[in-house]
């Protein structure tokens, strides 16, 4: 897979999810109940950090071979950090 390609896929998933992102708000705004908008939120919240990885993942597989593995680590450790403080 080309870079091109790779970036094309990486903004592909961003805008679905920045869509989806609206929907849901769409949504809760429609439901006007707190019960069904926090449950709407929660799954956004369970499935955004999954894209999160997806998307670092697919963006450091370009570079992987051309990166220390000590960068690489560094990216993989900044990756969990962002995750943990998330929750």
């Amino acid at each position: 897979m080309g870079d091109g390609s790779r970036v094309a896929l990486m903004a592909g998933i961003r805008v679905f999810v920045g869509v989806a992102n609206v929907a849901a708000a769409y949504l809760m705004f429609r439901s006007g109940s707190a019960r069904t908008s926090t449950a709407i939120n929660g799954v956004l919240g369970a499935v955004l950090p999954i894209v999160f990885v997806i998307v670092m993942a697919i963006g450091v597989s370009g570079f992987i071979t051309k990166v220390p593995v000590v960068k690489v680590g560094l990216i993989a450790v900044g990756t969990a950090l962002i995750l943990y403080g998330s929750r």
